[in-house]
């Protein structure tokens, strides 16, 4: 009876230990409405996003609104990663022309801290990937090639919740 009490608990530490092994890029960005603080001159700016299935592909299309630029985002979706598959101001995406070779992985598997990429000349890294008590956040860090980094904060259900940018020197 110990054996099989002691092969329980064993089995337990294992699946709580590997628990972030069992999420996907999906669960951290999401479509929906959102707000954010900040952007051009403080005055913060607005996203609206939806997802689009075409061509057998998964996409979310992000419109970005602040007070002085409209940008349209398309990411594309898949099991492993989020990609940016294109940005344009004030112009409407054609689904059927991408091109996914000139892709930009910005979030990637697995949410493990030290997993690093890089990606259309940038450097990504996951910093963190933390439990919070609203849900599981992972914060990726882009360095850019100018030295500028960006943090990114993505929690699980509700996608982007937090980014801030650092100037290089």
């Amino acid at each position: 009876m110990k054996k099989y009490i002691s092969l329980f608990v064993f089995l337990l530490l294992i699946m709580g230990c590997s628990n972030n092994d069992n999420y996907k890029v999906s669960d951290f960005f999401v479509a929906g409405n959102f707000e954010y603080r900040g952007g051009f001159e403080g005055a913060g700016f607005k996203t609206s996003s939806k997802y689009v299935n075409k061509n057998g592909h998964r996409f979310i299309v992000e419109d970005i609104t602040d007070t002085a630029t409209n940008v349209q985002k398309v990411y594309l979706i898949t099991k492993d990663s989020v990609d940016l598959v294109f940005v344009g101001e004030d112009r409407v995406a054609n689904l059927n022309a991408l091109d996914f070779n000139s892709r930009e992985t910005i979030l990637k598997l697995p949410f493990k801290i030290g997993n690093r990429w890089i990606s259309r000349g940038n450097r990504y890294e996951i910093i963190d990937f933390i439990d919070a008590e609203s849900g599981p956040e992972v914060t990726v860090e882009k360095t850019y090639s100018n030295g500028n980094v960006e943090r990114i904060i993505y929690q699980k259900g509700f996608g982007k919740i937090s980014r801030v940018l650092i100037l290089g020197s």
